[in-house]
C-alpha cells in the first residue's frame, strides 16, 4: 500500500503520550557493552543521562503470538543502552540488532513536537550511529524492518471498578451483549491486527495506570511494522516510517469515535 491520497486527519489536542521510531537490523555480534559508553560520548551533550534496560526480543515472523508467549533463543542481546535528555522527553536506545528514538510527554504537559521533527531527530541520530559503527570498525547495519509506534493515553472518570463506556471511546466496541445477561465488564482489553502486502498495523487497547501520577486511564497503542523491501539506506527507512505513520493516523481516526475526536479537536 503506497501513501494514500488525501489530507491526513489532524487534531489540535491529541491524547498522544509517546512516539517510537525503530529500525531492526541483522545482529552485530561484534558489538559489546564497552561500545555503549563509547557511543554515549557522541551524543552526551544532548542526552546527558545514560542507563541500560533488558534487550528487546527479536520480532517473530508470526506477530500474532503475544510477546509474553515468545521463547527466547538465548542471551544473544547483552543489553539495551538508553540515553535520555535532561527533561526526560527524548531518548535514544540501541542494542546489537535494533536502534530506536523516542519522544515522551513525560511528567509535564510537553507539546508533541510533531512527526516531521521526530522523523528528523531519528534521521540525525541514525546517521551518528552509523558513523560510530564505522569508527569502531564494526560491521555496518543491515536493516530488515521498520516499526513506528504511537502510545495514546485516554483518561477515564469515575470508579475504576466500572469501565466507563468503552463504546464512547473505541468505535468497534458496541457494548451490547446478545442476550443481555452479562453486566458491563469491569475491565477489558482489545488486540487487533490489520494487514497489507507492505506490512501490518497492530492496535492494542488496554487499561493502565500512569506511573507519574497514578492516573487510571485507557491506553491505545498503534504500531505499524513494515519490512524493508526497496533498499536499506536511510531514505528507504524514512519512507517506511512515512507509510507507517499514515496507517497509524488514519487507523486512529477509524478506531476512535467522533465523540472523543471532538474532545481532541479534530480539524476536518
Amino acid at each position: 500500500m503506497n501513501k494514500l491520497v488525501g489530507k491526513l486527519p489532524e487534531f489540535d489536542n491529541p491524547p498522544l503520550q509517546e512516539t517510537i521510531l525503530s529500525v531492526e537490523f541483522d545482529r552485530i555480534a561484534e558489538m559489546k557493552i564497552p561500545h555503549y559508553g563509547a557511543f554515549w560520548a557522541a551524543i552526551r551533550c544532548e542526552y546527558p543521562k545514560a542507563g541500560t534496560q533488558p534487550p528487546l526480543a527479536p520480532a517473530p515472523s508470526d506477530s500474532t503470538v503475544p510477546a509474553g508467549l515468545r521463547l527466547s533463543a538465548g542471551d544473544i542481546n547483552l543489553a539495551r543502552a538508553c540515553y535520555t535528555n535532561e527533561l526526560a522527553t527524548m531518548q535514544v536506545q540501541f542494542q546489537n540488532d535494533r536502534f530506536l528514538t523516542t519522544w515522551s510527554r513525560g511528567q509535564t504537559e510537553n507539546v508533541y513536537p510533531r512527526y516531521t521533527n521526530t522523523r528528523k531527530n531519528f534521521e540525525e541520530k541514525w546517521e551518528i550511529f552509523q558513523k560510530f559503527l564505522h569508527q569502531e570498525q564494526l560491521p555496518a547495519p543491515r536493516p530488515t524492518r521498520c516499526e513506528i509506534t504511537y502510545v495514546n493515553h485516554i483518561g477515564l472518570t469515575g470508579d475504576w471498578s466500572e469501565l466507563q463506556r468503552l463504546e464512547d471511546i473505541f468505535a468497534p466496541w458496541s457494548g451490547i451483549q446478545t442476550d443481555g445477561f452479562l453486566p458491563k465488564p469491569s475491565i477489558a482489553s482489545v488486540l487487533a491486527q490489520y494487514s497489507w502486502p507492505e506490512g501490518e498495523l497492530a492496535a492494542a487497547l488496554q487499561p493502565a495506570i500512569r506511573v507519574a501520577d497514578q492516573k487510571k486511564l485507557v491506553q491505545l497503542i498503534l504500531t505499524a511494522r513494515l519490512p524493508l523491501r526497496e533498499g536499506t539506506d536511510t531514505q528507504a527507512i524514512l519512507n517506511c516510517f512515512d507509510i507507517g505513520r499514515e496507517w497509524i493516523v488514519r487507523g486512529f481516526a477509524d478506531l476512535t469515535t467522533r465523540k472523543m475526536q471532538s474532545v481532541w479537536k479534530r480539524k476536518d
